[in-house]
């Protein structure tokens, strides 16, 4: 999941798996048509230690 609070907006994408390629599409997809020529600062949760 993606999501801008400030900004009001949020994207969902399910994969069959959580790769680095999939997390690298995704940012992306996110920089290039989303929020595109924007200072992006990526707060991440690190899922696969729980």
């Amino acid at each position: 999941m993606v999501r801008a609070p400030l900004a009001g907006w949020r994207r969902v994408e399910v994969t069959g798996r959580r790769t680095k390629l999939d997390f690298a599409h995704l940012l992306r997809d996110m920089a290039d048509v989303h929020v595109p020529g924007r200072k992006i600062v990526p707060v991440m949760d690190n899922l696969n230690t729980h």
